[in-house]
């Protein structure tokens, strides 16, 4: 047969899990394939692909939050100054302004910075009961 290529898929789908994954022969020469491929080093999970600002938050608690069509947080005091400072709340207008000046910013999950949604501000408002700050935000 001569010398080749084996490739593997990049990512596999939910459908695929427990199957074997099956190799691409592709001969030596063919397509270029000696000079010209490229081969991701990992999973790229942690390298952030939308431009900010952003806001990284934990969302290991709910995986399915950027299927859904908005996100409401639950800030500590520090949290929300620390929301403050990454989406720009702290310039003309301050947290206020992001809201009448629709203006937007990413949400991130702490752990993999490529999981993220661009969003604009709804709300802030204290929640008395948790005693935390309801920041309510849009997908854009």
């Amino acid at each position: 047969l001569g010398d080749l290529w084996l490739a593997q898929p990049l990512k596999r789908g939910p459908s695929d899990s427990g199957k074997k994954s099956t190799a691409i022969c592709i001969p030596f020469g063919q397509f270029g394939i000696d000079t010209t491929i490229l081969a991701p080093m990992n999973s790229f999970e942690h390298v952030p692909w939308q431009n900010g600002p952003y806001f990284d938050h934990d969302m290991s608690a709910a995986p399915e939050w950027r299927s859904w069509p908005s996100l409401r947080m639950h800030l500590s005091s520090s949290e929300l100054e620390r929301f403050a400072e990454c989406v720009g709340g702290g310039t003309d207008g301050g947290l206020l302004s992001l809201h009448e000046k629709k203006i937007t910013f990413v949400v991130r999950h702490k752990e993999k910075l490529a999981q993220s949604r661009r969003c604009r501000l709804k709300e802030i408002r204290w929640d008395k009961k948790l005693g935390k700050w309801l920041v309510s935000c849009s997908f854009v």
